[in-house]
């Protein structure tokens, strides 16, 4: 008793073997394509940033070099470290700096001392309101660039009611004999 299918049902079981061919290779090839695409594009974007800083890191190392280079011709000088205990030139140097704003506060924190070298390492917090953004950057420009040699550690710029509030912890480095 062999029943033979009906034109009708031949069809169905087409569409059905379409759709399961379909659905298969929708799972098994087309996701895990798209899948491994993303994957690669995620990586390709970290390895495209870590290409970017390794080409920072280099410029900054070859631009160190060449002032290295002028120091050593003699091009460029560098101003010695201040002795010990720096700290009211220090107070007249940012007294002048952030006269340009319009209330500021300066903080004197821990002196850390490295007894191999002999550099101390005076911690200063400074806060100050002004009502530009530019007067913000001079101020970080001339602590930065300043007659005493110093590290900005951390910085928070900060706006509020129109005026830019700063944070600004300032490392300045002496000589301990």
């Amino acid at each position: 008793m062999k029943k033979g299918f009906t034109v009708r049902e031949k069809v169905l079981l087409a569409i059905l073997g379409v759709l399961v061919i379909g659905a298969l290779y929708y799972y098994v090839f087309y996701i895990p394509t798209i899948e491994d695409t993303e994957k690669y594009k995620k990586d390709n974007v970290a390895i495209e940033d870590q290409i970017l800083a390794v080409q920072i890191q280099t410029g900054k190392f070859n631009q160190m070099e060449k002032e290295l280079e002028a120091i050593k011709n003699g091009e460029t000088t560098v101003s010695p470290l201040p002795m010990y205990d720096n700290s009211r030139m220090i107070m007249n140097e940012l007294n002048d700096i952030l006269g340009l704003t319009m209330e500021y506060e300066v903080e004197f924190g821990k002196i850390e001392e490295d007894q191999d070298s002999n550099i101390v390492r005076r911690n200063v917090r400074i806060f100050f309101k002004t009502d530009s953004y530019n007067v913000v950057k001079s101020i970080l420009t001339q602590v930065n660039y300043g007659e005493y040699r110093c590290v900005i550690k951390d910085l928070d710029i900060s706006q509020n009611s129109g005026l830019y509030h700063a944070d600004v912890d300032i490392t300045y480095f002496e000589y301990k004999e």
